[in-house]
């Protein structure tokens, strides 16, 4: 489980591994289609182009875009609300969304969350 914020205005995200003669890492091969669709995915992942914070937005892709001045404070001021949580009703409200979305290697051997 991830939260992922860009600034307005600029890019928010890339994959440019294809572009290079790499085979997308990190999963994104996998997960990109579950977030944002299988047409989306194969734009972002085979298309190498950025995406500007918006479009990322519109997508899927990030949680939000924001004017550059804004965002730094939102994420604080969430990241604070966050942390005043119990951390057991923090862990226990991720754990099966990790479980459900590890790979499936991960899940036949036993991968942690």
């Amino acid at each position: 489980m991830d939260m992922c914020f860009a600034c307005l205005g600029q890019s928010g995200a890339r994959q440019p591994e294809v572009a290079v003669g790499l085979v997308p890492g990190g999963g994104s091969t996998q997960r990109l289609p579950r977030l944002i669709g299988r047409g989306r995915a194969l734009e972002v992942l085979l298309g190498c182009n950025d995406l500007s914070a918006e479009l990322a937005e519109r997508y899927g892709y990030i949680n939000r875009a924001l004017p550059a001045d804004e965002l730094t404070p939102f994420v604080e001021t969430l990241a604070r609300r966050i942390a005043s949580f119990p951390a057991h009703a923090l862990l226990t409200s991720r754990r099966p969304w990790i479980l459900e979305h590890l790979v499936p290697w991960q899940r036949a051997s036993g991968g942690s969350p």
